[in-house]
Order: C-alpha cells, then structure tokens, then sequence
C-alpha cells in the first residue's frame, strides 16, 4: 500500500485495494477477498459464449450468444436446438410434420 493505493496486486485482483476481481474473473463468496482464491476463473464456454466479452465480475455471468444460455453458455435455451456452428450454436427448434 502506497499513498492508499495497492501496488501490485495478487491472486487476479486489481483496484485501489485491490477488493475487486480482473476482467475474466468472478468473486469466490466462499472466502475472504484477500484469499488466493478470492477470484475464480469466469470458465465461459468457448462456443457459447461471446468472444472477446468478459463475464460479470460481480455475478459470473458469461455474455452468451443468441439461443444460448447458463451461466458459463454452455447450453442452448428451451426451445433452440444444438448445432455444429460455432457462430451460431443454438438454432429455434424446427418441427416437420408428415402427412395431412
């Protein structure tokens, strides 16, 4: 501490008092912020989830593409359907019906 701000920070923290988590990370409400594990990788899927966006650091929230949902994006949300694109994982369920 120098002057009321943190010089160098550990364990993916940053701040004036190093109390908050880097981008990519989430707080670990598991322990005490100045704990090695206070901040916990985010582990937003990589197909899922937007590229480029980091998750909430207050929530873990990862920011997931359309038709994707969970809080690492790592599932498609009711009513969509996997597919094998990564720009575009979870398509709206499309029903066929055969017959009159």
């Amino acid at each position: 501490m120098h002057g009321g701000v943190c010089v160098a920070c550990k364990h993916n923290t940053e701040g004036p008092n190093c109390d908050q988590c880097v981008a990519g990370y989430t707080r670990n409400p598991l322990v005490p912020m100045g704990s090695a594990y206070a901040c916990r990788d985010c582990r937003c899927h990589p197909i899922g989830s937007t590229a480029n966006k980091p998750c909430d650091r207050k929530t873990g929230q990862c920011p997931c593409k359309p038709g994707v949902t969970g809080q690492a994006c790592n599932r498609c949300q009711e009513g969509y359907k996997q597919t094998r694109l990564s720009e575009q994982p979870c398509i709206k369920g499309i029903c066929f019906h055969f017959g009159v």
